[in-house]
């Protein structure tokens, strides 16, 4: 591993430690800014306060507030990395696609279905069964 790859695994080490109670506080520093630009963050990804909101889970009242000063975000971490890394944070917020794959049951009762996670690069076709086909009595009857 490269000097930076393991000074990024001992710093990740140590917050996991701070963030359980297992490291002693006063060896560490936490810097949380207390001043977060929300409006020019939004700016530069080029959202509108709607916009912003949905897309990260926040409110739109919330931002408006933040934005006009009437409140401070108590969430600035959080900002901070959508800042840093907006698409991160979008994967992150973003529903697993699964599909429903082989059908398990073992003797008379049923166990359930097996839960496939798909990638999303990976276009899957499903095929549609809502249509019945008519029953051969129905053909001829037609």
């Amino acid at each position: 591993m490269s000097k930076a790859g393991s000074r990024i695994l001992q710093g990740a080490r140590e917050a996991l430690a701070y963030a359980r109670g297992d490291a002693n506080p006063d060896d560490f520093r936490v810097h949380i800014p207390s001043d977060v630009d929300v409006k020019g963050i939004r700016s530069r990804l080029g959202l509108s306060q709607g916009e912003f909101a949905q897309r990260y889970g926040l409110t739109a009242a919330r931002v408006r507030d933040w934005e006009q000063g009437r409140s401070k975000p108590d969430s600035a971490a959080y900002l901070i990395v959508i800042e840093k890394d907006p698409a991160a944070v979008e994967r992150a917020l973003s529903p697993p696609k699964w599909r429903v794959g082989t059908l398990h049951h073992q003797g008379p009762r049923f166990k359930g279905f097996q839960m496939t996670h798909i990638e999303p690069s990976t276009p899957r076709r499903v095929p549609n069964t809502a249509t019945k086909s008519k029953s051969k009595r129905a053909r001829s009857r037609a």
